[in-house]
């Protein structure tokens, strides 16, 4: 990293179903970002906490 100071973070991937209309959680996963995109903090694999459940239960 770049030695800033950075927020606090929690990261989720959902995938939504058309036919269904709802979102499905995914398993919970690190967050990459390729260099390509982010030139300062791309490249590698960021680990953040797992969504709260109560947010979770909004989206539905």
């Amino acid at each position: 990293m770049d030695g800033g100071t950075y927020r606090y973070r929690r990261y989720g991937a959902f995938e939504y179903d058309a036919v269904e209309g709802i979102f499905r959680l995914l398993p919970h996963a690190p967050y990459e970002q390729s260099k390509a995109i982010n030139h300062l903090n791309g490249g590698f694999k960021r680990y953040f906490e797992p969504f709260e459940q109560s947010f979770i239960d909004h989206l539905s």
